[in-house]
């Protein structure tokens, strides 16, 4: 009734944070148990997104979170898809999704495209928080110790 108006997206919002709080601490004990509310949280976003006002800034943190809930109940393909679209958007979280975008490749074992976004982030966004994490993606990418073709 309220998902076209701003406190309609809020309280998504925060209904989606919420769950995808508790699902990533029940995820530390026993991860089986976590993805029913992941999958809750996910619907949260997804409702979130359906505001037509959100600024692009905003369009990225919840396509990132909603690709972390969707990581996180195992439905890979549909995270990197919501990645790679926040990574596309003009904003201040583009190097942070491309890290996910990356993370998510690496979990799927793609390791190809996981050094892809990485580098990517080290030559367009070489001085953000995430450029040495991502430099950390590349290296693990060519180690040997990671599974690295020699």
């Amino acid at each position: 009734a309220h998902s076209g108006i701003r406190p309609g997206f809020i309280a998504a919002l925060r209904v989606a944070d919420h769950l995808f709080d508790e699902s990533r601490k029940l995820s530390y004990q026993e991860l089986e148990k976590a993805k029913p509310l992941a999958v809750e949280a996910a619907e949260w976003y997804s409702k979130a997104r359906g505001f037509s006002g959100l600024l692009p800034t905003e369009k990225q943190l919840i396509g990132i979170d909603y690709g972390s809930a969707l990581e996180m109940s195992s439905q890979l393909d549909l995270a990197i898809s919501e990645y790679r679209v926040a990574s596309e958007i003009p904003g201040d979280a583009r190097a942070f999704a491309l890290l996910k975008l990356g993370g998510a490749y690496e979990s799927q074992g793609n390791r190809a495209q996981a050094e892809a976004a990485y580098q990517k982030i080290t030559v367009d966004f070489a001085s953000s928080d995430v450029a040495p994490e991502a430099r950390n993606g590349i290296r693990r990418m060519k180690s040997p110790n990671f599974g690295a073709k020699s």
